[in-house]
């Protein structure tokens, strides 16, 4: 019978280690623990100038918004808006 182990299989992502940009951002294999830290120890000791690092459970959005909109009096429009219950 398998010895049952607690390892769960997460997500993560190829960095290179220098600029920090994934190798290929699409590509996120689910591995171990134990799986990562041998991963990154054969890196290293190959001299590859990756490392593979857990993808966040967070999702970061990048972008800008445009908030040029003409206003005649400014301080009155925010005063206002932020009273409004």
């Amino acid at each position: 019978m398998p010895e049952e182990t607690n390892m769960t299989n997460r997500r993560a992502i190829l960095v290179r280690v220098d600029t920090r940009e994934p190798l290929d951002i699409k590509w996120r294999p689910c591995i171990a623990d134990d799986e990562l830290e041998y991963a990154n120890a054969r890196l290293e000791q190959c001299r590859m100038p990756y490392i593979w690092r857990w993808v966040d459970r967070l999702t970061n959005l990048s972008g800008s918004i445009n908030m040029s909109d003409t206003s005649h009096d400014a301080a009155n429009q925010l005063c206002s808006s932020s009273h409004r219950s």
